[in-house]
Protein backbone atom coordinates (compact mmCIF):
# COMPACT_ATOMS: atom_id res chain seq x y z
CA UNK A 1 0.00 0.00 0.00
CA UNK A 2 1.19 3.63 -0.48
CA UNK A 3 3.52 5.34 2.55
CA UNK A 4 2.11 8.26 3.78
CA UNK A 5 4.52 11.18 4.57
CA UNK A 6 4.04 10.25 8.04
CA UNK A 7 4.85 6.49 7.37
CA UNK A 8 7.78 6.96 5.23
CA UNK A 9 9.24 9.28 8.23
CA UNK A 10 8.55 6.57 10.38
CA UNK A 11 10.44 4.07 8.35
CA UNK A 12 13.13 6.35 8.13
CA UNK A 13 13.69 6.92 11.61
CA UNK A 14 13.17 3.24 12.60
CA UNK A 15 16.29 2.81 10.48
CA UNK A 16 18.06 5.83 11.86
CA UNK A 17 17.21 4.36 15.80
CA UNK A 18 18.70 1.14 15.16
CA UNK A 19 22.28 2.13 13.34
CA UNK A 20 22.80 4.75 16.37
CA UNK A 21 22.38 1.57 18.49
CA UNK A 22 24.84 -0.58 16.57
CA UNK A 23 27.16 2.48 17.17
CA UNK A 24 26.82 2.72 20.78
CA UNK A 25 27.33 -0.82 21.02
CA UNK A 26 30.31 -0.70 18.69
CA UNK A 27 32.19 1.49 21.21
CA UNK A 28 30.78 -0.64 24.32
CA UNK A 29 34.56 -2.14 24.27
CA UNK A 30 35.76 0.42 25.84
CA UNK A 31 34.08 0.50 29.49
CA UNK A 32 34.27 -3.20 28.90
CA UNK A 33 38.29 -3.14 28.11
CA UNK A 34 38.75 0.02 31.16
CA UNK A 35 36.35 -2.51 33.31
CA UNK A 36 38.37 -5.48 32.74
CA UNK A 37 41.93 -3.61 32.97
CA UNK A 38 40.32 -2.87 36.95
CA UNK A 39 39.40 -6.28 37.44
CA UNK A 40 35.84 -6.57 36.75
CA UNK A 41 35.55 -9.22 34.13
CA UNK A 42 32.77 -9.41 31.27
CA UNK A 43 30.64 -11.63 33.37
CA UNK A 44 30.99 -9.60 36.47
CA UNK A 45 30.34 -6.55 34.29
CA UNK A 46 26.97 -8.05 33.13
CA UNK A 47 25.88 -9.30 36.19
CA UNK A 48 26.35 -5.89 37.85
CA UNK A 49 25.51 -3.73 35.42
CA UNK A 50 21.88 -5.91 34.42
CA UNK A 51 21.29 -6.49 38.25
CA UNK A 52 21.29 -3.24 38.97
CA UNK A 53 18.86 -1.94 35.82
CA UNK A 54 17.04 -5.13 36.05
CA UNK A 55 15.99 -4.37 39.85
CA UNK A 56 14.65 -1.02 38.79
CA UNK A 57 12.42 -2.63 36.22
CA UNK A 58 11.65 -5.21 38.22
CA UNK A 59 9.89 -2.73 40.25
CA UNK A 60 8.22 -1.18 37.27
CA UNK A 61 6.82 -4.75 36.43
CA UNK A 62 5.97 -5.08 40.14
CA UNK A 63 4.12 -1.92 40.11
CA UNK A 64 2.15 -2.74 36.97
CA UNK A 65 1.09 -6.14 38.17
CA UNK A 66 -0.56 -4.36 40.96
CA UNK A 67 -2.41 -1.81 39.42
CA UNK A 68 -3.51 -4.01 36.15
CA UNK A 69 -3.32 -7.47 37.60
CA UNK A 70 -1.37 -8.93 34.53
CA UNK A 71 1.82 -8.91 33.58
CA UNK A 72 3.03 -9.18 29.95
CA UNK A 73 4.85 -12.68 29.78
CA UNK A 74 4.84 -12.92 25.93
CA UNK A 75 7.07 -9.58 26.69
CA UNK A 76 9.21 -10.97 28.91
CA UNK A 77 10.30 -14.04 27.23
CA UNK A 78 11.13 -11.90 24.24
CA UNK A 79 13.56 -9.64 26.77
CA UNK A 80 15.26 -13.03 27.96
CA UNK A 81 16.27 -14.35 24.70
CA UNK A 82 17.61 -10.85 23.84
CA UNK A 83 19.29 -10.18 27.10
CA UNK A 84 19.98 -14.02 27.00
CA UNK A 85 21.69 -13.18 23.87
CA UNK A 86 24.12 -10.05 24.50
CA UNK A 87 25.54 -11.92 27.40
CA UNK A 88 26.18 -15.15 25.62
CA UNK A 89 28.30 -13.15 22.64
CA UNK A 90 30.16 -11.35 26.05
CA UNK A 91 31.10 -14.22 27.32
CA UNK A 92 31.71 -15.62 24.03
CA UNK A 93 34.57 -12.48 23.48
CA UNK A 94 36.29 -13.90 26.71
CA UNK A 95 36.31 -17.64 25.62
CA UNK A 96 37.46 -17.70 22.03
CA UNK A 97 38.19 -15.76 19.11
CA UNK A 98 36.74 -12.10 18.64
CA UNK A 99 37.10 -12.39 14.95
CA UNK A 100 34.89 -15.47 15.76
CA UNK A 101 32.43 -14.44 17.99
CA UNK A 102 32.12 -11.34 15.69
CA UNK A 103 31.53 -13.54 12.73
CA UNK A 104 29.64 -16.11 14.42
CA UNK A 105 27.27 -13.47 15.41
CA UNK A 106 26.73 -11.02 12.58
CA UNK A 107 25.43 -14.16 10.42
CA UNK A 108 22.00 -12.77 12.25
CA UNK A 109 20.89 -11.00 8.70
CA UNK A 110 20.82 -14.49 7.21
CA UNK A 111 18.89 -16.15 9.90
CA UNK A 112 16.41 -13.38 10.39
CA UNK A 113 15.77 -13.52 6.83
CA UNK A 114 15.08 -17.22 7.05
CA UNK A 115 13.19 -16.60 10.03
CA UNK A 116 10.84 -13.46 8.82
CA UNK A 117 9.88 -15.34 5.56
CA UNK A 118 8.85 -18.62 7.70
CA UNK A 119 7.34 -16.82 10.97
CA UNK A 120 5.94 -13.69 9.62
CA UNK A 121 5.90 -14.38 5.74
CA UNK A 122 7.87 -11.75 4.41
CA UNK A 123 9.20 -11.73 1.39
CA UNK A 124 12.77 -12.32 0.30
CA UNK A 125 13.58 -10.06 -2.59
CA UNK A 126 16.70 -9.18 -4.45
CA UNK A 127 17.13 -6.23 -2.71
CA UNK A 128 17.36 -8.22 0.62
CA UNK A 129 19.56 -10.61 -0.69
CA UNK A 130 22.18 -8.14 -2.24
CA UNK A 131 22.03 -6.39 1.09
CA UNK A 132 22.61 -9.35 3.01
CA UNK A 133 25.47 -10.75 0.95
CA UNK A 134 26.99 -7.35 0.21
CA UNK A 135 26.74 -7.06 4.58
CA UNK A 136 28.58 -10.34 4.97
CA UNK A 137 31.03 -9.56 2.46
CA UNK A 138 31.88 -6.50 4.21
CA UNK A 139 32.25 -8.61 7.39
CA UNK A 140 34.44 -11.08 6.05
CA UNK A 141 36.98 -8.40 4.16
CA UNK A 142 36.70 -6.41 7.77
CA UNK A 143 37.87 -9.49 9.84
CA UNK A 144 40.36 -11.23 7.07
CA UNK A 145 38.53 -14.29 6.81
CA UNK A 146 40.28 -15.91 4.25
CA UNK A 147 38.65 -19.63 5.12
CA UNK A 148 34.77 -18.79 5.37
CA UNK A 149 32.61 -19.57 8.10
CA UNK A 150 34.76 -21.20 11.15
CA UNK A 151 33.92 -24.43 12.48
CA UNK A 152 32.62 -24.97 15.80
CA UNK A 153 35.29 -26.04 17.88
CA UNK A 154 34.69 -24.98 21.93
CA UNK A 155 32.34 -23.43 24.35
CA UNK A 156 32.72 -19.32 23.29
CA UNK A 157 31.96 -20.80 19.33
CA UNK A 158 28.75 -22.52 20.00
CA UNK A 159 27.53 -19.31 22.36
CA UNK A 160 28.71 -17.10 19.28
CA UNK A 161 26.58 -18.50 17.26
CA UNK A 162 23.93 -19.23 19.94
CA UNK A 163 23.87 -15.52 20.53
CA UNK A 164 22.95 -14.88 17.21
CA UNK A 165 20.26 -16.83 16.38
CA UNK A 166 18.42 -16.02 19.73
CA UNK A 167 18.95 -11.85 18.87
CA UNK A 168 17.52 -13.11 15.18
CA UNK A 169 14.67 -15.00 17.03
CA UNK A 170 14.23 -12.15 19.54
CA UNK A 171 13.73 -9.18 16.91
CA UNK A 172 10.69 -11.79 14.56
CA UNK A 173 8.77 -11.75 18.13
CA UNK A 174 9.68 -8.25 18.70
CA UNK A 175 8.24 -7.23 15.15
CA UNK A 176 5.63 -9.56 15.56
CA UNK A 177 4.48 -7.88 18.59
CA UNK A 178 4.60 -4.21 17.37
CA UNK A 179 1.91 -2.82 20.44
CA UNK A 180 4.11 -4.18 23.02
CA UNK A 181 5.18 -1.42 25.52
CA UNK A 182 8.70 -0.72 24.65
CA UNK A 183 10.05 -0.18 28.18
CA UNK A 184 8.55 -3.86 29.24
CA UNK A 185 10.88 -5.21 26.21
CA UNK A 186 13.75 -3.45 27.43
CA UNK A 187 12.91 -4.58 31.26
CA UNK A 188 13.05 -7.47 29.61
CA UNK A 189 16.21 -7.73 28.60
CA UNK A 190 17.58 -6.04 31.38
CA UNK A 191 16.21 -9.30 33.57
CA UNK A 192 16.99 -12.03 30.80
CA UNK A 193 20.53 -10.52 31.08
CA UNK A 194 21.18 -10.22 34.63
CA UNK A 195 19.67 -14.25 35.42
CA UNK A 196 21.77 -15.25 32.14
CA UNK A 197 25.03 -13.29 33.55
CA UNK A 198 24.37 -14.66 37.29
CA UNK A 199 24.83 -18.63 35.77
CA UNK A 200 28.50 -17.72 33.99
CA UNK A 201 29.66 -16.10 37.27
CA UNK A 202 29.17 -18.99 39.04
CA UNK A 203 30.62 -21.36 35.89
CA UNK A 204 34.11 -22.61 36.54
CA UNK A 205 35.26 -20.74 33.21
CA UNK A 206 38.97 -19.30 33.35
CA UNK A 207 38.53 -15.53 33.06
CA UNK A 208 35.15 -15.60 34.01
CA UNK A 209 34.35 -16.51 37.46
CA UNK A 210 36.83 -14.39 40.13
CA UNK A 211 34.38 -12.05 41.60
CA UNK A 212 35.93 -8.48 42.24
CA UNK A 213 36.16 -6.87 45.64
CA UNK A 214 33.75 -4.08 47.19
CA UNK A 215 36.78 -2.00 46.72
CA UNK A 216 37.38 -2.72 42.87
CA UNK A 217 33.33 -2.01 42.09
CA UNK A 218 33.42 0.98 44.11
CA UNK A 219 36.42 2.22 42.23
CA UNK A 220 35.37 1.28 39.00
CA UNK A 221 31.88 2.87 39.45
CA UNK A 222 32.22 5.81 37.04
CA UNK A 223 33.01 2.81 34.10
CA UNK A 224 29.99 0.68 35.45
CA UNK A 225 27.53 4.10 35.14
CA UNK A 226 28.34 4.86 31.83
CA UNK A 227 27.54 1.44 30.75
CA UNK A 228 24.19 1.83 32.12
CA UNK A 229 23.93 5.67 31.35
CA UNK A 230 25.15 4.90 27.68
CA UNK A 231 23.44 1.71 27.00
CA UNK A 232 20.14 1.99 28.29
CA UNK A 233 19.08 4.89 25.87
CA UNK A 234 20.41 2.82 23.23
CA UNK A 235 18.07 -0.38 24.21
CA UNK A 236 14.81 2.03 23.71
CA UNK A 237 15.96 3.10 20.14
CA UNK A 238 16.70 -0.88 19.04
CA UNK A 239 13.73 -2.29 20.48
CA UNK A 240 11.24 0.52 19.38
CA UNK A 241 12.87 0.07 15.78
CA UNK A 242 12.46 -3.57 15.91
CA UNK A 243 8.87 -2.87 16.29
CA UNK A 244 8.81 -1.14 13.00
CA UNK A 245 11.31 -2.77 10.91
CA UNK A 246 11.77 -6.35 9.84
CA UNK A 247 13.76 -8.42 11.69
CA UNK A 248 16.58 -8.97 8.32
CA UNK A 249 16.53 -5.19 8.08
CA UNK A 250 17.31 -4.60 11.72
CA UNK A 251 20.42 -7.28 11.22
CA UNK A 252 21.83 -5.53 8.58
CA UNK A 253 21.55 -1.99 9.91
CA UNK A 254 22.94 -3.59 13.26
CA UNK A 255 25.98 -4.02 11.43
CA UNK A 256 27.30 -0.62 12.05
CA UNK A 257 28.78 -1.76 15.12
CA UNK A 258 30.77 -3.31 13.02
CA UNK A 259 31.95 -0.33 11.48
CA UNK A 260 32.51 2.03 14.81
CA UNK A 261 33.74 -0.68 16.44
CA UNK A 262 36.53 -0.97 13.74
CA UNK A 263 37.32 2.86 13.67
CA UNK A 264 37.07 3.66 17.11
CA UNK A 265 39.61 0.86 17.84
CA UNK A 266 42.04 2.16 15.47
CA UNK A 267 41.18 5.60 16.70
CA UNK A 268 41.50 5.10 20.05
CA UNK A 269 43.59 1.86 20.46
CA UNK A 270 46.29 2.09 17.14
CA UNK A 271 44.63 -0.81 15.67
CA UNK A 272 45.53 -1.27 11.70
CA UNK A 273 43.09 0.69 9.57
CA UNK A 274 43.78 0.84 6.30
CA UNK A 275 42.37 -0.22 2.35
CA UNK A 276 40.85 -3.50 3.94
CA UNK A 277 38.66 -1.87 6.62
CA UNK A 278 37.60 1.07 3.90
CA UNK A 279 36.33 -1.44 1.55
CA UNK A 280 34.42 -3.54 4.40
CA UNK A 281 33.10 -0.89 6.15
CA UNK A 282 31.78 0.75 2.59
CA UNK A 283 30.22 -2.70 1.57
CA UNK A 284 28.47 -2.87 5.04
CA UNK A 285 27.31 0.86 4.30
CA UNK A 286 26.25 -0.23 0.89
CA UNK A 287 24.29 -3.01 2.22
CA UNK A 288 22.28 -0.86 4.54
CA UNK A 289 21.47 1.81 1.97
CA UNK A 290 20.18 -1.00 -0.72
CA UNK A 291 18.05 -2.74 2.39
CA UNK A 292 16.86 0.74 3.58
CA UNK A 293 15.76 1.19 -0.12
CA UNK A 294 13.76 -2.09 -0.28
CA UNK A 295 10.35 -1.89 -1.20
CA UNK A 296 10.06 1.64 -0.57
CA UNK A 297 9.95 2.40 -4.12
CA UNK A 298 8.62 0.43 -6.61
CA UNK A 299 8.55 -0.13 -10.22
CA UNK A 300 5.74 2.51 -10.64
CA UNK A 301 7.50 4.73 -8.88
CA UNK A 302 4.96 4.70 -5.83
CA UNK A 303 6.08 4.42 -2.34
CA UNK A 304 5.28 1.40 -0.89
CA UNK A 305 6.12 -1.01 2.23
CA UNK A 306 4.84 -4.32 3.85
CA UNK A 307 5.68 -6.54 6.38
Amino acid sequence: MALTDESRKKVLLASIAIAVSGAIWGVYWIPLRELDSNGITASWTSFLTFGATGIFFAVAFLVQWMKTGRLPWGVLLTGVLSGTCVIFYAVALVVTEIVKTVLLFYMTPVWSTILGRILLNENITPFRICAVVLGLTGLFVILGVADGIPRLSNLGDLLALASGLLWSYATVRIRDDDKAAVWEQVGGFYLGGALASVLFIFLPIHGLDQAPTLEIVIESSFWLLVFVVAYLPSLFLVFWGAQILSPARVGILMMSEIIFGVTSAAWLSGEPFGWTQIIGITLIFGAAVIDVSDRLFDQSNRWNISR
